[in-house]
């Protein structure tokens, strides 16, 4: 029998959290273990989620806390007993077997506690203005909050853009030892049974594909990026507007499957760009404004299940779906993007002028991922995915290290979650003494 009862979870996005929660909640210990500054991940980014068009700022409830779902920030990680969340974190090193692998890890400072409340005095203090450089940022101070829903809710201190000798955000701080600018950097060694990696995902970057002049045009933006324009909480305030200049927008074209199904870049499909378009457009229809004209150029609509249903409505609406594929992108001097493409049902060529244009990438591992895998030794695809074990997604290589979310595949929000219940499943049998199945 297994007798280390610690767990590691490498990724704090929401199958990250959703194993943690569960993992400590059925009494392990469970270190979180994010690179970035905050918990929550892509989510953070994606304001609602398909096909329910719910919140997507919301993770399963701890035992600790009364309810069933709540919001990131309320859902009790940070003030779990059981739950040690490590953020600004890179992995160095795992070796080890299962049941008693050693995790090398380097916490780099963030100078601001995990006892912070979120009173707003230092960011009001620090006189550093950082003015945003594209359009999706936002004005911000030196000392900011990351985002409205980020774990922990805690600011953090961009060290490099602060003014020489300046203390302000300690001085005015309330509470004695919450800011500490000469905080270091820790090294540090963990001790686990087991590992859950949930790495997460990317949008593939489209510069590439030169002819749609993503990088070039300021208004061919990506589908994360048109999902931060309609958060109300975003850039935009929720307005979908054209980054160059502003101005409303009243036509608009998303063209899919950029990068995937694609034999110079990525080969797969990543299974749920069809349904997040669908849901784009649809929040834009029915929540913005009902006369936008919003076509979808496509190679073939991939809706599995209820989301065809989705996909109907979205027609209902008065999208236009068009099956073709782009060969050009140009832009007038008035602005305008005329996109010319060939319609492969009609086999003719269509040019249509729109204010915006959505890339829809493929899906691919995140930044850094693939340094981590090979630390570890864990087989992957061509592609940077995980290999998985054939019969449970959530088992590798390496017996005691498992996987969940978008770690394995592209995945929707509620396959990311389930994968993540596998995951704990099989973290549970390995520490009460049975075996995964394979």
């Amino acid at each position: 029998m297994d007798l280390n009862k610690s767990v590691a979870v490498i990724g704090a996005g929401i199958a990250g959290l959703q194993a943690a929660i569960e993992l400590a909640d059925c009494g392990l210990n469970v270190y979180l273990i994010e690179k970035k500054a905050y918990a929550g991940g892509n989510v953070q980014k994606l304001y609602k989620m398909f096909p329910t068009d719910d919140c997507a700022f919301c993770t399963v409830s701890t035992l600790l806390k009364p309810g069933i779902r709540k919001c990131f920030y309320r859902a009790g990680v940070t003030k779990h007993p059981r739950i040690s969340l490590l953020a600004d974190c890179e992995v160095k090193q795992i070796e080890g077997v299962k049941g008693n692998f050693k995790i090398a890890i380097t916490q780099h400072p963030r100078y601001v506690s995990f006892n912070c409340t979120r009173c707003g005095e230092c960011e009001g203090a620090c006189p550093v203005e950082i003015t945003p450089k594209k359009w999706n940022e936002t004005p911000r101070k030196a000392i900011y909050l990351p985002t409205q829903m980020c774990i922990p809710q805690t600011y953090v201190i961009d060290r490099e853009k602060c003014e020489p000798n300046c203390a302000k955000c300690v001085e005015i701080c309330p509470f004695e030892g919450v800011i500490n600018l000469n905080e270091q950097g820790k090294e540090l060694e963990l001790n686990v049974g087991a590992i859950i990696l949930a790495t997460g995902y990317k949008e593939f970057d489209p510069s590439p594909l030169i002819n749609l002049k993503y990088g070039l045009y300021d208004d061919v933006i990506t589908q994360l990026e048109l999902a931060q324009m309609l958060d109300p909480n975003g850039p935009t305030g929720g307005r979908l507007i054209r980054p160059s200049d502003g101005t409303p927008v009243k036509s608009l074209i998303m063209i899919q499957c950029v990068g995937s199904r694609d034999q110079t870049y990525k080969k797969y499909c990543s299974t749920i760009c069809c349904s997040y378009a669908c849901k784009h457009a649809r929040i834009i229809k029915a929540e913005r404004d009902s006369n936008i004209d919003i076509y979808v150029i496509y190679m073939d609509i991939r809706t599995f299940g209820a989301l065809e249903t989705y996909y109907r409505e979205c027609r209902e609406l008065g999208i236009d779906f068009l099956r073709g594929r782009v060969a050009e992108i140009r832009q007038r001097k008035d602005g305008i993007l005329n996109v010319i493409a060939v319609d492969t049902l009609l086999q003719r060529s269509i040019e249509l002028s729109v204010d915006l244009v959505v890339l829809t990438p493929a899906l691919t591992p995140s930044i850094g991922s693939d340094e981590l895998f090979k630390k570890i030794g864990v087989e992957t695809d061509e592609s940077g995915y995980i290999i998985a074990k054939s019969g449970d997604k959530t088992l590798t290589s390496i017996e005691g290290i498992y996987l969940c979310g978008t770690a394995i595949a592209p995945t929707d929000f509620p396959s990311s979650v389930t994968l993540a219940k596998a995951a704990v499943f099989n973290v549970l049998k390995q520490i009460n003494g049975g075996e995964p199945s394979s």
